[in-house]
């Protein structure tokens, strides 16, 4: 067992219950996703950046550009699918829609300060 198993069931253990002062707990989520929301940037214009690429022939032609372009699309695929859950979450939580074991491991993974499963296709580390 590594050391981030080990402490990944240390928080696993620990206790689940929110205290948001008097409030409920769907409260203090609702709050915690919506500061999420708020943070997640906006998506980068790949068609502006490879514009700026192509304007030098120079530029073009480094192979450092063709890797700055496919790790920006990665990171576009990995912010909007972290818009959508965390939307879909937020609606969850509410009632209107269900909410799936996916979402319930992402809540855990929120709750616990780690990102959840469902974002570690982007990124391996």
């Amino acid at each position: 067992m590594d050391s981030t198993e080990l402490l990944l069931s240390i928080l696993s253990l620990q206790p689940q219950k929110v205290d948001s002062g008097g409030g409920n707990a769907d409260d203090a989520i609702l709050a915690l996703l919506k500061g999420l929301m708020d943070n997640v940037p906006n998506l980068i214009d790949t068609a502006a950046l490879r514009f700026k690429i192509n304007r030098s022939k120079s530029e073009k032609e480094n192979p450092l550009n063709v890797v700055v372009q496919q790790e920006i699309a990665r990171y576009n695929v990995l912010l909007n699918k972290i818009s959508v859950s965390l939307a879909q979450l937020e609606k969850g939580i509410k009632g209107l829609v269900l909410i799936s074991p996916d979402l319930e491991a992402m809540l855990t993974s929120i709750n616990q300060n780690v990102v959840p499963k469902a974002f570690s296709f982007a990124y391996f580390s």
